[in-house]
């Protein structure tokens, strides 16, 4: 707390330099409409003292104030690091400020901690309080004694160990394998039995060594048993699925990794189409037992269809024909001649007519259908040797059809037979009218080369064979392709099955880093565990204070916090020209020539007389660091 005396003479000091300095500028000043203002310190910032109204009573309100326990601080603000608890209700320039009280505002509040946690981060104004309580195993184990390594000697197996942080024991120096049964060490790999001096597991030494295939961890048919009295089993195999699939993953065995059956056709389709020159015959089977098939070219299709002068008599499973029919006139009746002999003979070399009477040596015309025989022979008048046509009726070559108006296009007929076709033909009116015409091409598309259908999955072009569309040039329309082709350092790659056109494979689908490791970007960083607090700094900015910052695992740390008001004591401490010192006296100045009149001792002095310019100064003010006050000019 200051001395009585010494405040009391700071503000009679400014109350009497009001009056005299103002008598004495009065008659300094030149006759002019210039306004000038001076401002005294400390008080020159209460507009009471310039209008008159003065309080004169100084004296009585220090005097109140520090009997009541207060504090003056000339900035009418408490110290750094401490909170305002009351303020005095005659001068608030006196304050009673506390530091716990600013602790526990700014989340310092612990006091104790209980062990393996130390008290961590104390209150910067040195108030004994801290922000947290920060476990701390290894320190506690530590000073309670216990270490995590011996030399000479082993810690205890399992008994004599740190609390809070099992790798801190106490120390055994009995020799290794002391206390353990007879053929029986701590280093051997047979069947346990009891324990040596330091707690360690005594093994039977002797060979426990599974046959290869086998193991003692399987949990699968029991197979042997060791030298060492261990059982040897099987590995237990898949509950679902089966380790020789390759299929989509379904979990794994002591046998390894399980997969479903793949019910992907390695040859052939488990749906094809084939066309009617190709068998479907099975080809393969899948994982799962589905039938795989191909369409194969059926053998009846690659014979000579025969071409027959009397027609076919057998056809092959393809239509091919296989046997020609024989001559008909073979089967007719020979005829036996006794009186005239053979008339005529079919070309089968069998007579078909005798000759007899006269009458055979004419033919006979026979009238076509609607027509009647117009004359006779003259040697046979039985014979007709020529007919016409009946009424209604008109010749069409051999024939007489009734008189019409149609036209082989008006009953949808064609009136010529196409080229490369063959057609059924019929009579329109007498003209011959073709039908029914069908490609004389014998080619297939099996016989090109080509697919009779689009194989499932594929993509083809196609082309025509004697008017039926084939495929070709088939490709897979689907792809197996790695999405990602790099990764970064400290990372692995993830993914997946993928399957096209028959054939599976593994692709990368992406990347993850590998423990220990986290993303950071396109790479993979090594796990920092570090802290603000671990490192001594802050971990946010106090209200109201600047700080400079750092970075610890990724995260903005705080450090050299200072308010405005400890900024401005430090630049005022280190000479900045802005601020001056108070020395307990005051002296007027004005602005004259661009530069500054130096007062007493050489002491500058901030003024405030401007003439003729737009804006000027009020006054100046006053700011304590301290013990020490110092004046800037306030423009």
């Amino acid at each position: 707390m200051r001395n009585d005396n010494t405040m009391l003479h700071m503000k009679l000091n400014s109350a009497v330099s009001v009056f005299a300095v103002a008598a004495a500028f009065s008659v300094l000043l030149p006759p002019s409409n210039a306004y000038g203002g001076i401002c005294f310190l400390p008080d020159c910032m209460d507009e009471d003292v310039v209008q008159g109204d003065f309080n004169m009573n100084i004296n009585e309100d220090t005097e109140y104030c520090e009997k009541e326990g207060y504090t003056y601080y000339a900035s009418g603000k408490c110290p750094q690091y401490q909170d305002v608890i009351a303020v005095c209700s005659r001068d608030d320039h006196y304050l009673k400020c506390d530091a716990e009280t600013w602790c526990k505002n700014n989340g310092y509040n612990t006091q104790t901690c209980s062990l393996p946690s130390y008290l961590n981060e104390k209150c910067p104004n040195d108030y004994p309080l801290y922000k947290e309580c920060k476990e701390d195993p290894g320190r506690a184990c530590r000073e309670a004694g216990y270490v995590n390594s011996c030399s000479p000697g082993r810690l205890y197996a399992n008994s004599n160990r740190c609390p809070w942080d099992s790798s801190y024991g106490k120390c055994c120096t009995a020799a290794p394998s002391s206390g353990c049964p007879s053929n029986h060490e701590v280093g051997c790999s047979g069947s346990a039995s009891g324990t040596d001096a330091c707690g360690y597991t005594c093994y039977k030494c002797c060979d426990d060594t599974c046959p290869a295939g086998t193991s003692k961890n399987y949990s699968g048919t029991y197979t042997s048993t060791t030298e060492c009295g261990s059982s040897c089993y099987r590995c237990k195999d898949c509950t679902s699925g089966s380790t020789s699939y390759t299929g989509k993953y379904v979990g794994s065995s002591e046998c390894g990794s399980c997969y479903a059956c793949n019910d992907t056709c390695k040859t052939g389709s488990a749906s094809v189409d084939c066309s009617p020159t190709q068998n479907r015959t099975k080809v393969s089977t899948t994982e799962c037992g589905t039938a795989c098939y191909s369409c194969e070219d059926n053998p009846d299709c690659s014979v000579e269809d025969k071409s027959c002068l009397y027609g076919c008599s057998s056809y092959n499973s393809c239509g091919k024909c296989t046997a020609c029919g024989s001559n008909p006139d073979c089967d007719a009746t020979d005829l036996s001649c006794p009186d005239f002999g053979c008339a005529t003979t079919n070309s089968c070399g069998k007579c078909i007519a005798c000759n007899g009477d006269p009458c055979d040596s004419v033919t006979a015309v026979t009238p076509p259908a609607n027509a009647s025989c117009s004359s006779y022979y003259s040697t046979c008048s039985s014979k007709c040797s020529a007919w016409t046509c009946n009424s209604g009726y008109t010749k069409s070559g051999n024939s007489c059809v009734e008189q019409c108006t149609d036209t082989c296009s008006s009953k949808g007929y064609k009136t010529s037979q196409p080229s490369g076709q063959t057609c059924s033909t019929t009579t329109v009116c007498g003209q011959t009218c073709y039908y029914d015409c069908k490609s004389s091409c014998t080619d297939t598309c099996s016989s090109k080369g080509y697919k009779t259908s689009q194989p499932s999955g594929y993509t083809c072009s196609t082309t025509s064979v004697c008017g039926q569309t084939c495929y070709k040039d088939c490709v897979c329309a689907t792809t197996c392709e790695d999405k990602v082709t790099s990764k970064p350092a400290n990372s692995s790659y993830t993914t997946e099955s993928c399957t096209a056109c028959g054939s599976t494979k593994t692709i990368n689908t992406g990347w993850t880093c590998n423990d220990g490791y986290e993303k950071s970007g396109n790479s993979c960083v090594e796990q920092c565990t570090d802290t603000c607090s671990s490192k001594g700094y802050q971990t946010s900015q106090p209200s109201g204070q600047t700080c400079s910052t750092t970075t610890v695992c990724g995260k903005t740390c705080y450090y050299d916090c200072k308010t405005a008001e400890d900024a401005r004591c430090e630049a005022a401490r280190n000479g900045d020209s802005q601020y001056m010192p108070h020395y307990g006296y005051y002296m007027s100045c004005q602005y004259s020539g661009g530069s500054f009149i130096q007062g007493q001792e050489g002491i500058r002095l901030c003024c405030n007389l401007w003439s003729g310019h737009s804006n000027y100064g009020t006054s100046f003010d006053s700011f304590s660091c301290g013990d020490e006050i110092y004046h800037v000019c306030r423009w």
